[in-house]
């Protein structure tokens, strides 16, 4: 009876040991499904968000892949154009839409990053090619900046001629570009 009684204690604290590993698992768990929701969030965050505050991540390493360099330059400028043509379209409406502010975002980063996409060229892109993009950053730029006035229609007319004109010159880098795919990806320019 005696080795009975000497164990009775154990069988109490056992019994309070598990309940309380229970609660301490039960305490795991939860922060693990905080823990996973929180990365999820990070990770939605830097899926939506990590072009627009580090422009330059994805341009980094590509001076050395003329083929990729190749493929982002032509998607930055493809970019401009559908946004050109979608989201703003013309409609002068628009302009007065909180909604321009958004648009002149995406025009500034789209500009940074030709504009890093420029300077971290592969080194057999030609110095003409170079020449223009820079003149697609300034007049990106001009656009993103441009102020409009109670000035019958004016201000409005140029910024529609001036992104015209970005059109017009991305169209001809584009098929520049294009037209010379094997001078940029094996180095013959």
């Amino acid at each position: 009876m005696r080795g009975a009684l000497q164990y009775k204690g154990l069988i109490s604290i056992r019994k309070e040991g598990i309940n309380e590993l229970v609660k301490e698992i039960k305490k795991i768990e939860n922060h693990n499904e905080k823990i996973s929701r929180t990365l999820e969030e990070i990770s939605d965050n830097l899926a939506s968000g990590i072009w627009l505050k580090n422009t330059e991540f994805m341009v980094v390493n590509y001076q050395s892949k003329p083929i990729v360099w190749k493929s982002i330059i032509l998607a930055k400028l493809s970019e401009f154009k559908l946004l050109w043509s979608s989201l703003y379209g013309k409609d002068h409406d628009k302009l007065y839409d909180p909604s321009i502010t958004e648009f002149r975002i995406k025009i500034g980063i789209i500009k940074n990053q030709i504009l890093l996409l420029t300077s971290n060229h592969p080194s057999n892109i030609s110095s003409d090619l170079l020449n223009q993009l820079v003149s697609v950053v300034v007049k990106l730029s001009e656009i993103e900046q441009q102020r409009f006035y109670a000035d019958g229609g004016k201000s409005t007319e140029q910024f529609d001629a001036n992104g015209d004109e970005i059109e017009n010159i991305i169209d001809e880098l584009i098929e520049h570009i294009e037209s010379n795919y094997n001078a940029v990806s094996d180095g013959s320019n």
